[in-house]
């Protein structure tokens, strides 16, 4: 992804997305949680599940908010490229965390609040 800007810009408002949810929940969340949602937006891109199987509301309301998100900001980009994007994002998650915030912090730093393609992000 490190050389395709359009990669990058499709992982921005995913990432961005998440950094919303965290923001909202004051930013509390740990990357366990962060990971899950990915996972099941995984789980909805990839092998089409529509309905989540997730008992934990904050997982659930995560994944619903970040779902929405994309689907308003990335509704052109085939979803081949999603789940491109979003497995990478999932490996890079998995990587960086020892189960605090470290990735949730990475992308706080690098990726920051704004959801929307084109627009200045607030770091």
């Amino acid at each position: 992804m490190e050389a395709s800007l359009y990669l990058q810009n499709i992982s921005e408002v995913i990432e961005s997305a998440i950094c919303d949810y965290d923001y909202e929940a004051s930013w509390s969340l740990k990357d366990p949680t962060a990971i899950r949602i990915i996972e099941l937006l995984l789980d909805q891109y990839h092998f089409q599940d529509t309905q989540p199987k997730e008992e934990n509301e904050t997982i659930l309301l995560g994944f619903k908010q970040v779902a929405k998100q994309m689907q308003k900001n990335l509704k052109k980009i085939p979803n081949e490229e999603i789940i491109k994007t979003l497995g990478a994002i999932y490996f890079v998650a998995v990587r960086r965390t020892r189960g605090n915030r470290e990735y949730l912090n990475i992308i706080k730093q690098y990726v920051g609040l704004n959801t929307e393609i084109g627009r200045m992000r607030v770091i």
